[in-house]
């Protein structure tokens, strides 16, 4: 997935999985992510700016997947399974070492339900927010707009993750 200097997704553009942009949600966080990537690999070449684009890369990759494990391990997952999941006092039940004979793959019953539960989170009403203007556009039913661009997609480009100045929301 590719951004412009806008930080605008391109309608054509593709990503890891075919799809991304089946919904509003999920392409924003693709969006999010890509955004995400692209600024850390702007701050690590500016503190080394001898690394080639492979490495600044796969740096920028490498702090983006732990990022988005601490948000699932240390925020999602709490509030999914409750307070127990993270045992008595303490901030985690995950410890910080590699450990390379575990392994990390799942039970394929278990994946099934877990994607299951993750889907039945989905809300089947879309509104689109203005910010601007802090009102709600407009709404639309997600089963009738699936791979459907038109309720967020401006000429060829998206623009579903806009970053607000947080004195704007003042």
């Amino acid at each position: 997935m590719t951004v412009d200097e806008g930080n605008l997704i391109s309608v054509d553009t593709s990503a890891g999985d075919h799809r991304f942009d089946e919904m509003p949600g999920l392409m924003s966080m693709h969006a999010l992510w890509v955004r995400e990537h692209n600024r850390l690999a702007k701050e690590i070449k500016k503190s080394a700016p001898g690394l080639s684009d492979e490495i600044l890369y796969q740096e920028a990759r490498r702090l983006v997947i732990a990022q988005m494990q601490n948000i699932v391990y240390n925020e999602y997952l709490p509030i999914i399974l409750g307070p127990s999941f993270r045992g008595v006092g303490s901030t985690s039940v995950f410890g910080t070492e590699y450990e390379s004979n575990v392994d990390p793959s799942i039970e394929n019953g278990f994946a099934t339900a877990a994607f299951r539960f993750g889907h039945s989170m989905i809300q089947g009403l879309v509104q689109t927010f203005m910010a601007s203007t802090r009102s709600f556009q407009k709404a639309y039913q997600l089963r009738d707009n699936f791979f459907v661009h038109d309720n967020y997609v401006a000429g060829k480009r998206v623009n579903l993750v806009t970053v607000v100045d947080s004195n704007d929301l003042l």
